[in-house]
Parts: C-alpha cells; sequence; structure tokens
C-alpha cells in the first residue's frame, strides 16, 4: 500500500519517523491514517484516540464499534525560506503559491486482528493481502479480487511511503486498516484516472509472511494429460504472476541506489520527482518522465527530465533504457552513471 519539497517526505520518514511499539497478543483497537492541515492534524497522545478522523463512505467495510484509530506517526514541514516583504499589488495567496506554508499529517492505524506470528521485521521480505478505497468508498484495487498476494522489500521504497511505514508493529498474521494522507500517497496530482489529485487512501492489509529473500513466483500449472479418445486435455490457463512493484516504484528504487559523476564531482540523489506515468497495458509497455536532485561536494544539483522505458515481464516491470540524464549546472555539461 510523495509539490516537489513535499515529497521529500520520503526522505525524512526513512530517517525521523518513530517506530511503533510492538503488539502484545492481547485484544487491541482499530487503526486508521490520515492527513491535516498545520492545525488540524490528528494529535493524541501516544496512548490515545486520534482526533479528526476522517468519515468514511458506508461502501467501506465497517470496523467494529468502539475502536480507537491511533496516530502512527506525526510529520509537520516547516518552510526553511521567510517572505519578508509582499507589494500590496501582490494577492493573498503568494505564500500559497511560493510553497511557503507548513503542514501537518499524520498516519493512523487501526489492528483489527492481531497475528500470531513473529514481530513483523525491517528490511524484510512482507508478502500482503490489500485492498485499497478512496474516502468515497470506490475500490481501486485489491489482491484479494486477484486472488494473489504481493510482495514487498519493506522500507526499500517499492511502494508508497505510507505502505513503506505503515507495518511497524505488526506481527505475522496480523490485519491493519491503514488510513494513508495524500502526502503519503500519490501526492497533490494524484494518479488519474485512478487516484484523484490529494486523495487520502485507505488500505485493508493482511500480513502474511516475511522473509529474507524475495519469494518466488507461483509456479505455473501443468498441462492436463490427453483423454481417452487420443485428444489432448485442456491445458489449464497460468495464473497471472504477481506484480510486485509498479512502473514508478521499480524507478524510484533504481534511482535511490543510482550514483551520477560529472567532471571530478560525484552526486548521490537527494530527491526525486514523477512528472509523468504512461502505461500501455495492451502492449505491457511503460514510460517514466522523473526530475532528480542531487547532492555532492556540499551542494545540491538538478537534473534535466530522465525518461525511463520499461517492459513486464513475467509479471515483472524492468527498466530497459533511460535517456541520458544532464547536470543543470553552468560548469558541467552533463553526468553520466558510475
Amino acid at each position: 500500500m510523495i509539490t516537489p519539497t513535499r515529497l521529500s517526505v520520503l526522505s525524512l520518514l526513512l530517517t525521523g519517523a518513530a517506530t511503533l511499539s510492538a503488539q502484545t497478543h492481547a485484544p487491541v483497537h482499530h487503526a486508521a491514517t490520515t492527513a491535516h492541515t498545520a492545525t488540524t492534524h490528528a494529535a493524541a497522545g501516544p496512548a490515545g484516540c486520534a482526533k479528526d478522523v476522517p468519515e468514511l463512505s458506508p461502501k467501506i467495510p465497517a470496523l467494529p464499534a468502539g475502536d480507537c484509530p491511533k496516530v502512527l506517526y506525526t510529520i509537520t514541514t516547516t518552510p526553511s525560506v521567510k517572505l519578508d516583504y509582499v507589494s500590496p499589488m501582490e494577492g493573498p495567496d503568494l505564500r500559497t503559491t511560493l510553497g511557503l506554508e507548513g503542514s501537518s499529517f499524520s498516519e493512523l492505524y487501526v489492528d483489527t486482528k492481531v497475528g500470531s506470528g513473529p514481530l513483523a521485521e525491517p528490511h524484510k521480505w512482507y508478502t500482503i493481502h490489500y485492498t485499497g478505497y478512496l474516502t468515497d468508498g470506490v475500490k481501486f484495487d485489491s489482491s484479494l479480487d486477484r486472488k494473489e498476494p504481493i510482495n514487498i522489500n519493506y522500507g526499500q521504497h517499492m511502494v508508497i511511503p505510507g505502505w513503506d511505514t505503515g507495518f511497524g508493529g505488526m506481527h505475522i498474521g496480523g490485519k491493519r486498516r491503514l488510513y494513508i494522507p495524500y502526502e503519503l500517497a500519490y501526492g497533490p496530482n494524484g494518479k488519474p484516472p485512478t487516484i484523484p489529485a490529494k486523495s487520502e487512501l485507505i488500505f485493508d492489509v493482511e500480513l502474511l509472511a516475511q522473509s529474507d529473500a524475495r519469494p518466488e513466483p507461483p509456479a505455473k500449472p501443468a498441462a492436463q494429460p490427453a483423454s481417452s479418445d487420443g485428444k489432448p486435455g485442456a491445458t489449464a490457463q497460468p495464473s497471472a504472476a504477481p506484480i510486485t512493484a509498479t512502473p514508478r516504484a521499480v524507478v524510484m528504487s533504481y534511482l535511490s541506489a543510482a550514483k551520477y559523476k560529472a567532471s571530478d564531482w560525484s552526486f548521490s540523489i537527494s530527491d526525486t520527482t514523477i512528472d509523468s506515468e504512461t502505461i500501455d497495458a495492451k502492449q505491457d509497455k511503460a514510460t517514466i518522465v522523473a526530475h532528480v536532485v542531487f547532492k555532492g561536494r556540499g551542494t545540491y544539483m538538478s537534473v534535466a527530465p530522465q525518461t525511463f522505458s520499461l517492459v513486464m515481464e513475467n509479471g515483472t516491470w524492468r527498466i530497459t533504457g533511460t535517456t541520458p540524464p544532464k547536470l543543470i549546472d553552468p560548469a558541467d555539461s552533463g553526468a553520466s552513471p558510475l
């Protein structure tokens, strides 16, 4: 189940998010994730119920009465740039237009079932069943409908940040409801046409298993033997291989590990923004255009949009080609991967 500065929340989460204490095996309340402004975020004490929990459509399966959504963590952003003077000719929305307003948002959780298995560990491969909803009740995705769970490397940017940080404290076999604010999902632009702009997402997840290595995909069913009349038997149709990461996630994972060099400078990725994503489901092809910000020698360098071409093979998206990245800097004409 990430405006350029606001999308840098991903790196903030990986370095500053508090770890949820481990679940006990006593009954617990359900929880949810939600985003709020600086004045309406889901404030609560360490063990208290979250406030300002969004109202959900009755189309979404109801939780048992009395369950208490709790805060998994809250992030508050504070602009690093101060607006000292504004001409009377400017309108009242200048601060918003320039992205100089602070914000605060929370991810909430409800444990609908405490698992009886081991505590989930960070950076393991998780096998998960899930169903995702918009707050208006629209179900936009479900592994249960496909009858095939997905596998993610937890904390490794294969999924949206709300998922990359949403399983803390769970035990294997446990179920949880997450309310994920748009800042920890698909950002202010959404992922049209499926995910509208600034969409808060609701996920019901079940943690089935964890492992050190990526689980092998299920084997394809064998062909049925020939019938008694000598005619070939019907061949069972193989189930679709699980798609373990979206094209966007594959590109983000690639860039998170990439290093670039220009002249005698070496750069590492500081921030990444996905500008566009085009998927051709019939041809199993996809194109991603991304803006990248690098850091090296104590300075930040932006890069012209880089285009990635991907194809799907056996249910997995794979990068087949990229356009050469180009550092936007007067002293350097270009950059190439190390």
